[in-house]
């Protein structure tokens, strides 16, 4: 066997044991999920399962979520070869509906890919609609009651509403069509600016409720054309 034979057979066993360029020891199952949750939950877990391929030990230096509705665990810090892990993501809905988009990073000590990218979508059913998202009021205005229609999902079986913040009267009421309600928020004042939340309560059944957030602002004028449009303004 010649020298360069040699040479050459020892360059491929020395390769053999080390990540290609831009990717890392670390084989990650996905790297991309997608969810679309049943209406009677109210979290996802998103799992995502790897695997040291290469020789040497590799060490998770940080782990970060695109928001801080997302939790994520790890199992462990350094991962020798050949050892298998899982990187645990725990998203609550909360109020959100539809098309949510996370992602979560992971650092690495490895040089070939010392930056993992983690994606999932998580498309939430809607559990109501609201016919407006607030309720305004300019300072100055007449202190007028303003109506939010609500309307459930049939699963829903019951509704309620507590308000956080001072500064506004709200009602909830239910009318002659099943499954839809009032919402009607009166100012207690309009001479300076007040803003309030008004959370529903949307109870499923088996100990399952989701939640439902509308606001109720006085703002200066100003400030008022820029948040109402017909979409979002109550009536």
């Amino acid at each position: 066997m010649t020298g360069f034979v040699r040479c050459l057979m020892g360059a491929f066993a020395f390769l053999a044991g080390c990540p290609s360029p831009g990717w890392g020891q670390l084989q990650w199952q996905m790297r991309d999920l997608n969810f679309k949750p049943a209406l009677m939950e109210t979290n996802v877990v998103a799992r995502f399962p790897f695997q040291n391929a290469g020789r040497r030990p590799v060490k998770l230096l940080a782990i970060q979520s695109s928001c801080g509705c997302t939790r994520v665990d790890k199992e462990k810090k350094t991962y020798a070869s050949g050892e298998k892990g899982e990187i645990v993501a725990d998203f609550v809905f909360g109020d959100r509906v539809g098309l949510q988009r996370k992602r979560i990073l992971v650092q690495t000590d490895d040089p070939g890919e010392s930056t993992v990218v983690l994606n999932f979508s998580v498309e939430i059913p809607e559990v109501c609609k609201a016919g407006a998202a607030f309720a305004l009021w300019k300072i100055g205005e007449k202190k007028d009651p303003k109506t939010i229609n609500i309307k459930t999902a049939p699963e829903v079986k019951k509704v309620t509403m507590r308000m956080k913040g001072a500064g506004f009267l709200a009602e909830l009421n239910p009318t002659k069509n099943s499954g839809e309600y009032e919402v009607k928020i009166t100012p207690l004042e309009v001479s300076r600016p007040v803003m309030a939340v008004i959370e529903l309560q949307l109870e499923i059944g088996n100990g399952v409720a989701r939640h439902h957030s509308l606001f109720a602002l006085v703002k200066s004028d100003m400030v008022r054309q820029l948040l109402e449009t017909p979409e979002n303004n109550g009536k």
